[in-house]
């Protein structure tokens, strides 16, 4: 426990573990070199995070936890990075590029409202996922990795600027049509910048219908357009760019599931059989299946037999 008001300076050496431990820190951590966390630790930065100027600096973590709810700041480059089972989160926290850079490399999840100071924040690499109603003050970079608005679905704000690079990924889920509550909304009160990929899905069992629009996207005004579109297999979508806003509209709804059912009979012992849809006859609201007894049905017994249809 750091309490406020209280300074660790990890600025000694060129490496740093803590291991299966939680760090509550509501004072001032600077950091110098590579702090890794192992083995389950959390730690909880509820105050000043910050990256000390004269190197490259790294948090990097293996089956553990950065959960920041104060401020991550970068003097000197500071990168956040992950190798299995880990997790930043950020609960309406600070990420500050003061001069630094900022790289969330890590899997994150982000709720709230969320600061960025800087220009030089950059979402890489991995998902990052911002909670429904969540809002974000400042310039957000996402030059790799996939970003997921309104986890899910639901809208994101973003007060400032949205830039996607190449490599990047903006994942769009489609469950109604209603706008930013059941499909996904990334409103963006400044300039979008976009690039990359646009990954569209449905969810939910929703499949829409022909002539449906989705305004996926808001901007004050845009500059590209995404050079690679992933849409639902068997689904056709028309993507327009259009002044002060992004659209998606539904030319093909995919094509339902196969029919597929489980009948079982007494003249097979109710061993249970699956049917394709072609040997299934409807007649209002009764199902008939149509199968092959062979010869068993020449049992006399054995002609009433019962299908029951699940």
């Amino acid at each position: 426990e750091l309490p406020v008001g209280q300074t660790m300076a990890l600025t000694g050496v060129t490496s740093y573990t803590l291991d299966g431990v939680t760090l509550n820190n509501e004072g001032t951590v600077n950091l110098r070199g590579e702090l890794s966390l192992w083995g389950g630790t959390e730690f909880n930065n509820k105050g000043l995070l910050r990256a000390m100027a004269g190197g490259s600096n790294y948090v990097g973590m293996d089956g553990s936890t950065l959960n920041n709810s104060g401020v991550l700041e970068a003097i000197g480059d500071l990168s956040i990075i992950n190798t299995s089972s880990s997790l930043f989160t950020n609960v309406g926290g600070t990420l500050a590029s003061a001069p630094g850079y900022l790289d969330i490399w890590a899997q994150s999840s982000h709720s709230g409202a969320i600061n960025i100071t800087g220009s030089q924040v950059r979402f890489l690499g991995e998902t990052h996922a911002f909670a429904a109603g969540s809002t974000v003050n400042g310039q957000l970079n996402l030059m790799g990795g996939t970003l997921s608005p309104g986890s899910s679905p639901g809208t994101l704000v973003i007060n400032g600027d949205y830039t996607q690079g190449p490599d990047a990924t903006l994942a769009i889920e489609l469950g109604g049509t209603n706008q930013g509550v059941n499909y996904d909304l990334l409103q963006v009160t400044g300039t979008a910048n976009l690039g990359g990929t646009l990954n569209v899905s449905f969810l939910g069992g929703f499949t829409g219908t022909v002539g449906d629009l989705f305004d996926v996207i808001t901007y004050a005004s845009r500059t590209g357009d995404f050079a690679t579109f992933n849409f639902p297999a068997g689904a056709s979508l028309t993507a327009t760019p259009n002044a002060g806003f992004y659209q998606l509209l539904l030319n093909v709804p995919p094509p339902p599931p196969p029919l597929s059912l489980v009948v079982t009979t007494t003249l097979l012992d109710e061993m249970p059989l699956k049917l394709p849809a072609k040997d299934v006859r409807v007649l209002q609201d009764k199902f008939f299946a149509v199968v092959d007894a062979g010869k068993q049905s020449e049992d006399e017994e054995k002609k009433g037999a019962v299908l029951e249809c699940k």
